[in-house]
């Protein structure tokens, strides 16, 4: 389309006439190399016990694992888990869209406004088969990302030069951010509405270079908004700021290019805002109709067709060249009330219609949500410094073209490209400064300006310099890509921290069975209970769950351990857990005194229970041990009925004792000491046995002896097991074998899930030493599985 000139790219014949196919064929060879890298280190991360495993395959189950539980670890992202959720329980209900969810915000659940459309890509990767859609969820953007590399790369080798071409194909290898979305693992709707949005524009640029010759670009025109309204109906927030950018870049358009037929022009920005704003409505209609309609900005939504439609007749109006008639004035004013419902819309009525407008999640986002910092917060954190090159660098390439631009002729065709390629990118750019969000679509876009900076008559103001600082631009990028291809690095952090918090959500499934768990936990541990447990949650940071995150923060915030009760209750919670690593268990605190009207007198709940281990006699501490790798610590308590002053503290004890805290847990004599009840009598013999105090041992085990006049009315299974080792160590065999032969006669699987992990394998080693074999023996089997992997050798 533009004419061809003479430059580097153009010095072989052979080069010149298949540059851009074998630059596509490099592009996409080591994306292949990439991803098989990447599905290796999936399975390796996947692989990995983080302390305890609870993988038993089921066919008939919708996740394929028993239970509900699932086992691949992607990523350290949250999105991917979702949509898996999402998709998988669409299918299993054969729903053709999901409106409501009911894991998060329990016990209601909550909207789900989340594209179907998406959903439906993620399904059909899967041939519809639930139990696939973890695998098909994490390759969906890569194959997005090859089609979009595919279809842009010869859409522009084919209107603006072989050149162009090869440029698309090495942004799309050399900037990191945006190929980081399209990577095998990185599975989110983002890709997706970046993947429209790129084709959107670029079938826009082509056909408004035709049009600028006076040339039928409708057809062009057509397909640029069917990816525009496609890109609205996936994420309709990450698509508004390019159509501000494309309207600003046609308002430049008007002033500074002299066209032929500028009315052309004027319809052609008028067809494609009317042709996205009539597919848009459909795709609305396709996922809320006929009876499912919401008033939410936050999505795709008829306000926002109006405001193509209004816009589109603004722009048009703006190229004619009649005279500026009454008519013109009524239609001109009819659009701008069109185009400025939508803004006044949300100014008016704010979280009411746009969630994200509430004071209280915005807060969220803010100050804790890292994509939602500015650039210069996100660089901070970056680790390799070939990285960071390959990230900043490519930022300084809008700058030069912006001074590019300005050197090229303004009636040129090459010149009105540029213009509209500039504006979304530029949009983007100033965004991107403040929340690094938008940093993946601003790659995606400064690659389309670039790429036409080569491009036929473009290519007369591209000299050598220009060329090579391009290139200095991608190069650290390209060699982050090339060893992308041929090695797949060290898990992250939070990609270990996964491994373990995996291990943590088996672990109380497999306690659970098919009982229902309902977390209380920080946002990122909630979503991976539930995706690995199979679990229920309160706050996740969704906007749907807005909700959810204030019920979160107020539970935690609560003033007294009866109004945590009474809150915890009327969610169902069943277990609540807290991490040492990556929690946000203080800034629901933070947010609570920031946001709620309610008046805290004394200490908060979560800083009773942390901070001065204020215990309330109906959380049981339950101990899970994780390997000496981890850097950190699990805090995991159930709900449960009031247990006795007693029954707390040898709970305590001995869960302190199973976690490898036996100095804290001896710190606990004191309050056993004054605890008549059996359980905790029990446990002070065994505190005393470990300390070998012996006069006091067998003091306290006489007196224990005494009171146990019939135990087995009397004492608890646990205790039990517990009382019959304690007489072994006495050397009092026959009453320790008396005792556990009725502990094993009490024994059935809801029993041995009540058990602690230690007690259960304390219970068989008694068993062995004693020769006691009066026990059904899948039992015991079932019993091996409930341990964590350090314990599951010593029990067998």
């Amino acid at each position: 389309m533009f004419p061809a000139t003479h430059d580097f790219f153009d010095s072989m014949s052979f080069l010149s006439r298949y540059q851009c196919l074998l630059a596509l064929a490099a592009a996409l060879g080591l994306f292949a190399l990439e991803s098989l890298q990447n599905v290796k280190r999936i399975e390796a991360l996947s692989s990995r016990e983080g302390g305890f495993s609870f993988v038993t395959p089921d066919k008939s189950s919708r996740t394929g694992y028993a239970h509900g539980v699932r086992n691949l670890i992607g990523s350290d992202r949250n999105d991917d888990l979702h949509w898996v959720i999402n998709s998988q329980q669409a299918a299993e209900r054969n729903d053709f869209r999901l409106r409501e969810v009911d894991y998060d915000n329990a016990p209601d659940g909550r909207e789900s406004h989340w594209s179907s459309v998406y959903s439906w890509w993620i399904r059909l990767l899967a041939w519809g088969e639930p139990s696939r859609m973890e695998w098909s969820m994490l390759v969906a953007n890569a194959l997005l990302g090859a089609l979009a590399l595919v279809v842009v790369a010869l859409l522009f080798q084919r209107n603006f030069g072989g050149s162009s071409g090869v440029v698309v194909c090495l942004c799309f290898s050399g900037f990191i951010p945006l190929r980081d979305v399209f990577k095998v693992g990185m599975g989110d709707h983002h890709a997706a509405a970046i993947f429209a949005v790129m084709l959107m524009v670029s079938f826009l640029l082509v056909g408004l270079t035709r049009a600028v010759e006076g040339r039928d670009a409708r057809l062009l025109a057509g397909a640029s908004a069917a990816f525009g309204a496609l890109a609205m109906w996936i994420n309709v927030v990450s698509v508004l700021p390019v159509f501000l950018g494309i309207g600003v870049a046609a308002i430049c358009i008007r002033i500074w290019v002299r066209s032929s037929d500028s009315v052309g022009l004027g319809n052609y920005f008028r067809l494609w805002c009317r042709c996205t704003a009539g597919l848009s409505l459909l795709a609305y209609l396709i996922e809320y109709a006929p009876s499912k309609f919401a008033w939410r900005l936050e999505v795709n939504h008829p306000l926002y067709s109006l405001a193509l439609l209004g816009t589109g007749e603004l722009l048009g109006l703006l190229f004619a060249s009649k005279p500026k008639t009454r008519r013109r004035w009524i239609r001109g004013a009819f659009a701008c009330v069109l185009a400025l419902q939508l803004p006044l819309a949300i100014v008016l009525f704010r979280g009411t219609v746009f969630q994200v407008a509430d004071p209280f999640l915005m807060a969220v986002h803010e100050r804790y949500i890292m994509e939602f910092q500015g650039l210069w917060a996100n660089v901070l954190v970056m680790g390799s410094k070939l990285r960071l090159l390959a990230m900043v660098l490519p930022l300084l390439l809008l700058p030069a073209l912006t001074w590019l631009l300005f050197r090229m002729k303004r009636a040129s065709p090459e010149f009105a490209g540029m213009l509209l390629a500039m504006g979304p990118a530029c949009i983007l750019f100033v965004l991107t400064l403040f929340q690094a969000r938008w940093w993946s679509a601003l790659a995606a876009l400064t690659m389309l300006p670039l790429a036409l900076a080569f491009a036929g008559g473009a290519k007369r103001y591209t000299n050598r310099s220009i060329q090579l600082f391009a290139g200095a631009c991608l190069l650290p990028g390209l060699i982050v890509f090339g060893m992308g291809a041929f090695t797949y690095g060290t898990p992250t952090p939070r990609e270990d921290a996964r491994v373990y918090e995996r291990s943590i959500a088996h672990y109380l499934r497999a306690r659970a069975a098919d009982e229902e768990i309902v977390a209380l936990a920080s946002p990122d541990a909630t979503t991976n209970l539930i995706y690995y447990g199979g679990a229920k949650g309160i706050g996740t940071f969704y906007w749907e769950n807005n909700e959810g995150l204030k019920r979160a923060a107020s539970m935690f915030a609560a003033p007294s351990l009866e109004i945590a009760r009474e809150r915890l209750s009327a969610a169902g919670v069943t277990h609540l857990l807290v991490y040492s690593w990556g929690g946000f268990e203080k800034e629901y605190l933070d947010l609570h005194r920031d946001f709620s009207e309610e008046a805290v007198d004394g200490k908060a709940f979560l800083m009773r229970l942390m901070e001065d281990q204020e215990i309330p006699q109906w959380l049981r501490p339950i101990p899970f041990q994780l390997p000496k790798e981890a850097k950190g610590m699990a805090v995991i308590y159930q709900v449960v009925p009031e247990m006795s002053p007693g029954q707390l503290a040898s709970r305590r004890f001995e869960y302190l004792l199973e976690m490898g805290l036996g100095r804290a847990a001896h710190a606990l004599e004191a309050s056993l000491k004054d605890q008549d009840d059996l359980s905790a009598q029990v446990s002070l013999c065994r505190l005393l046995a470990l300390q070998q105090r012996g006069n006091e041992f067998r003091v306290r085990l006489d007196k224990l002896r005494e009171a146990v006049v019939q135990p087995e009315a009397d004492l608890l299974l646990e205790d039990e097991i517990r009382l019959a080792g304690v007489l072994l160590i006495a050397s009092r065999a026959a009453e320790a074998k008396r005792h556990l032969e009725h502990a094993l006669s009490r024994l059935d699987r809801e029993a041995l899930r009540e058990l602690n992990a230690e007690t259960i394998r304390h219970l068989w080693d008694l068993a062995d030493a004693l020769e006691l074999d009066a026990y059904e023996a899948d039992l015991r089997t079932y019993s091996i599985a409930l341990l964590p992997s350090r314990l599951r050798q010593a029990g067998k």
